[in-house]
């Protein structure tokens, strides 16, 4: 099934439908929401938050028609590799490059500024790098003059194939729509790259590393001297190391010397390689000749880390029995206490009465050491992370922190199915800090580069649910209206439009909302308008009245014809106008007139307001010669005219029903000028 390209099987219009239920929340540890949604709605816009400022482990970014911020940032710190100014050449004189390179060499950021180096301003857009019914170019999505980037770099052979059959199509309308398109590819381009579109692709080399480096270290603001970059402990990274983690050495140096300031540029590198490293040995030296109960308290603290310390026995405990782990029968008092214990293990409590691991990311180090040795435990660690976040009593920020390390192991592991139950679990529980959790594992998961595609296909099919639990769907919502649509706008629209369907009238107005609130950007607001067409043109002819409400609030007169500098006037769009009239015609025809009488009712105030004709000739355009449509809007036109009291705008609207009259009667042919008699005797 193809989550892009609508089923229209399933048109039916779920809003009118009764079900408008309501949260019960019955957490003892959360407040009591009586309200539809709103402490839920909160919490999932804290936890979008938390997780694009989260500092541990992955950091989702939005993938956004790329943020001139971002490309500043990149500029600060670009080097240019090897064959950049032939790759540049290619792309203006030739509008496309497919960009190779060896892995590292940092091809996607090449990509991005040899798009963001073209002469004038466009915005960069990112294409999504997964197909859906094996379209991966749409040509329909190009906009004139837009600069498009498709990174690959995780592509299988799939997706190199589909890129092949329709990389020629879609350069067609590339070069129509003076565009232009960066591919990045997933290794040197021989190889990979037919002989029909070899002479677009090119590959470059691995810029050299220390001033990558230098650069870094500049806007990381982490003091250094010439030399300090030729240090030995530093050889292996500028030899081979890739530029994300050249880039992410110098993230941890900065964080590095904010924890030890006063040490030397060479501690700070030894704590930042230490954490940049793989730390499996070291944990198993640490692990080596603990008992299995030691075991099980490394392993939860390390979930735990920055943690209340009180909650650290029970998750024990808890994880114990879920492991089947035989139970202690010496009493607790002949045990040795917790902070013994929990200094045994290296780890401490702070006077916050929190649990930390004191090692630089050592806690990072024994989350994933656990989970790659023991492996075939992997099941009940999930379950008992999902259980411990559900019962145990954390606050709304310690389970943000459990399930992003959760999420983060099965993607590093490549389980992303394992958390997707988990998430969904969370969000049908109507509580707010749970909310906070499933939305933190959803972001993750859809910000991830391999996996964000498997997320993305568990929201469309969530979606067209007309009966998904309401807890669940409005999370939907803002991770389309949040997380999508920046980044993918295209497949927002998609997810959105079908929980505009929804049975439960609340959810269905949040739909409606988000996609009111993205129309505003003209882009999304002809995505939107062509999709209620190609909904009109492919089904029965009719807008649901939900799409007719929503088309009422994105469609307003004033809207089309704002003609704003750097902006051409909407309803001047040959496309989006056609669309219109389109729509207008399927509403003209339903029975359902009050519906959108709202829209009409602006369209002709803005037409006495505006004094300009066009949104008449869009509703007769609409209307064609079809008497029965002409009469219908004849009709609703007299009854917004009679709609006033004021004398004075009552005679401009009569004007106004009078020139309607007359437009229909032009139509039909029945209109007879009236001459004066004395005008004919001139005549003669």
């Amino acid at each position: 099934m193809n989550d892009e390209v609508e089923d229209y099987a399933t048109r039916d219009g779920g809003v009118d439908v009764a079900g408008n239920a309501r949260d019960v929340i019955s957490d003892p540890q959360a407040p009591v929401n009586t309200g539809p949604g709103t402490q839920v709605n909160v919490a999932i816009e804290r936890a979008i938050i938390r997780a694009w400022e989260s500092t541990e482990g992955y950091r989702p970014r939005p993938r956004q028609a790329v943020a001139e911020d971002e490309i500043e940032w990149l500029a600060r710190r670009f080097v240019e590799p090897g064959n950049f100014s032939q790759a540049g050449v290619l792309l203006r004189d030739r509008r496309t490059v497919l960009l190779g390179g060896p892995p590292g060499s940092g091809r996607r950021s090449a990509a991005l500024m040899l798009l963001a180096r073209l002469p004038g301003h466009a915005t960069v857009r990112c294409l999504p790098p997964d197909a859906d019914e094996n379209v991966l170019l749409d040509p329909d999505e190009i906009e004139q003059g837009e600069r498009l980037l498709l990174d690959l770099t995780n592509g299988d052979d799939d997706a190199l194939e589909l890129l092949h059959g329709q990389l020629g199509g879609f350069r067609a309308t590339l070069l129509q729509k003076e565009a232009h398109l960066a591919v990045v590819l997933p290794g040197p381009h021989d190889g990979i790259v037919t002989a029909e579109f070899r002479p677009l692709a090119t590959d470059i080399s691995r810029p050299p590393a220390v001033e990558v480096l230098r650069r870094h270290l500049q806007e990381e603001r982490v003091p250094f001297a010439l030399q300090d970059l030729n240090d030995e402990m530093l050889r292996p990274q500028l030899s081979t190391g890739s530029m994300g983690q050249l880039a992410h050495l110098a993230r941890l140096m900065r964080r590095a010397r904010e924890d030890n300031g006063r040490k030397p540029f060479r501690a700070w590198l030894r704590t930042a390689l230490a954490g940049l490293t793989d730390r499996g040995a070291e944990v198993a030296a640490r692990v080596r000749g603990k008992s299995g109960q030691d075991r099980a308290l490394m392993f939860v603290t390390a979930f735990l880390h920055g943690g209340p310390v009180d909650v650290v026995p029970d998750a024990e405990n808890r994880l114990l029995r879920a492991l089947d782990f035989p139970d202690d029968e010496t009493h607790v008092l002949d045990r040795p206490d917790l902070v013994e214990r929990l200094s045994g293990i290296g780890a401490q409590v702070d006077p916050g009465r929190r649990v930390r691991f004191p090692g630089f990311a050592w806690d990072s180090a024994v989350r994933s050491h656990f989970w790659l040795v023991y492996s075939t435990m992997r099941p009940q660690f999930l379950t008992w992370a999902a259980d411990l976040v559900e019962t145990a009593n954390l606050d709304e920020e310690d389970t943000d922190r459990i399930a992003h390390r959760l999420v983060e192991q099965c993607l590093r592991w490549r389980q992303p199915n394992d958390v997707v139950p988990v998430a969904k679990r969370w969000a049908e529980k109507g509580v707010p800090r749970l909310a906070s959790a499933a939305t933190v594992l959803l972001v993750q998961g859809l910000s991830h580069e391999a996996f964000g595609g498997t997320f993305r296909r568990h929201l469309y099919y969530w979606s067209r649910e007309a009966s998904l639990n309401p807890n669940l769907a409005r999370i939907v919502i803002a991770l389309c209206r949040d997380v999508l649509a920046p980044s993918l706008p295209d497949r927002a629209l998609v997810r959105l439009h079908h929980l505009t369907r929804h049975r439960d009238r609340e959810v269905s107005a949040e739909a409606v909302d988000a996609l009111t609130s993205l129309a505003e950007n003209r882009r999304f607001f002809r995505r939107l308008v062509d999709r209620l067409a190609r909904w009109v043109a492919t089904g029965d002819k009719f807008l649901s009245s939900v799409d007719v409400m929503l088309l009422t609030r994105v469609a307003r007169a004033e809207r089309l014809l704002d003609d704003s500098p750097r902006a051409r006037r909407l309803i001047d769009d040959r496309d989006v106008r056609a669309q219109l009239e389109l729509l207008w015609n399927a509403m003209l025809r339903s029975p359902e007139q009050k519906a959108w009488s709202p829209l009409l009712d602006d369209w002709l105030r803005t037409t006495l307001d505006e004094a300009t004709g066009v949104p008449l000739d869009v509703l007769f355009n609409a209307a064609g010669r079809d008497t029965r449509l002409l009469g219908v809007l004849f009709q609703a036109t007299s009854r917004w005219a009679s709609a006033t009291d004021d004398p004075g705008d009552q005679a401009r609207r009569d004007r106004l029903r009078q020139q309607v009259l007359d437009k229909i009667n032009d139509v039909m042919g029945l209109r007879v000028d009236v001459v004066d008699p004395s005008e004919k005797e001139s005549a003669r």
